[in-house]
């Protein structure tokens, strides 16, 4: 996990057209720009399809994107169980690094990947900041509820 800067990496997860692409861009380049513990960067929608990934090689961004996608509906779950609503943030911490998750637009997810001995309050902070900034961008329709209309 040791990666001085995201900028400039490439994203491994096919993308719809060049449009998202530059979005996707956009969003990995703050990350470098202004996370410099994060190592690697995830978008998926809730239901676990990924949008993009950046630092991680496809099959394990597939493997990160289904796991989040689980942790983000267990998150939910909880909250709701309580009456909190949807959940919102999410931090797992690894023997080595952090996972965080934030909501970044209406059914989107994404996720940090913090670096071992990495400041994690600069990071949750910043991946927050970054998904509230793009998340008028980032949010997706449920294939579920899209497909049900159909």
């Amino acid at each position: 996990m040791t990666l001085t800067s995201l900028k400039g990496w490439i994203n491994t997860a096919p993308v719809a057209n060049e449009g998202e692409a530059l979005r996707y861009d956009n969003l990995r380049d703050q990350f470098a720009a202004n996370a410099s513990d994060v190592t690697a960067i995830v978008l998926l929608a809730e239901d676990g399809l990924k949008l993009c990934a950046y630092g991680m090689l496809e099959d394990t961004a597939d493997r990160v994107a289904a796991a989040c996608s689980g942790l983000q509906s267990l998150g939910n779950a909880l909250s709701l169980a309580v009456g909190g609503g949807a959940a919102h943030h999410h931090n797992i911490t690894l023997d080595q690094g952090h996972f965080v998750l934030t909501r970044c637009g209406d059914g989107s997810v994404l996720i940090a990947l913090v670096r071992d001995g990495g400041v994690i309050s600069g990071a949750i902070r910043e991946t927050v900041r970054i998904a509230r900034g793009f998340a008028p961008q980032m949010g997706t329709v449920s294939r579920v509820s899209s497909e049900a209309a159909q």
